[in-house]
């Protein structure tokens, strides 16, 4: 297994723009590629505060709360419940997602925290980054989140736990700051994912080989650097997929 330097990244970045087909009309998009591997080299640069811009990304003990503390709805006499599937391809409704149920407002209370998050002025600059950065950042998550099915996952995992209101909120919790770290990837078979540009020949966010780490690093500093690569990578990936379609 081949170990790339951090410091490699943009290069990578580019090969892999490369790869992909520039933009179709990048006069029509709400960023460009090139802006995007402007964020990419601002992370990369800023990575000893990577920890901090996520912590202020994924959901803290007040957003928490108010997820937690979200009154039910119930559907009153309505004779065909908002779970049956009247629409015959629409896979969400069929796998008895309720648009107006627990998911979805915790779905839509987390895409609220994300976007205020975007305008925080102060969080940019302790991040090293631009204010436009940090709204193009927070963009590309909630997009990535509605491609990848956030919220009809989230139903799914949730929905074992109607009788029991404190799981229930620490699963939203721990799904929806997994998306965070893993950019939705976790859920995504390792060959179907692109490819790590730290470890050449392994999928993004594969589990490292033992006998393969850094002779001056010990394996958790190791992993940490792997991950962050991998993160970067995978953000970047995402930001492609906005404009493929």
């Amino acid at each position: 297994m081949t170990y790339t330097k951090p410091d490699a990244l943009i290069s990578c970045v580019q090969n892999t723009r490369q790869q992909n087909t520039c933009l179709e009309n990048e006069a029509d998009a709400m960023f460009t590629v090139h802006e995007a591997e402007k964020l990419l080299r601002a992370l990369q640069a800023n990575s000893d505060r990577h920890g901090e811009l996520l912590c202020e990304l994924t959901i803290n003990e007040q957003a928490f709360e108010a997820i937690r503390l979200q009154p039910e709805t119930p559907e009153g006499s309505a004779i065909l419940p908002s779970t049956i599937n009247l629409f015959g391809d629409d896979t969400s409704l069929a796998c008895g997602v309720d648009e107006k149920g627990f998911a979805a407002r915790a779905y839509r209370h987390w895409i609220n925290h994300i976007r205020e998050k975007g305008f925080d002025a102060e969080l940019a600059l302790r991040c090293g980054l631009t204010p436009q950065q940090l709204q193009m950042l927070c963009h590309v998550l909630i997009q990535a989140s509605d491609k990848t099915d956030l919220q009809t996952y989230l139903a799914r995992m949730i929905d074992d736990l109607k009788g029991d209101p404190i799981a229930r909120a620490y699963c939203t919790k721990m799904v929806l700051n997994e998306f965070i770290t893993w950019l939705g990837y976790d859920r995504v078979a390792p060959e179907m994912r692109p490819n790590s540009h730290i470890h050449r020949d392994s999928a993004l966010f594969s589990p490292l080989l033992r006998e393969a780490p850094l002779a001056e690093l010990d394996n958790q500093v190791h992993s940490n650097i792997v991950w962050l690569g991998d993160w970067l990578i995978a953000l970047y990936n995402r930001t492609l997929e906005q404009h493929e379609e």
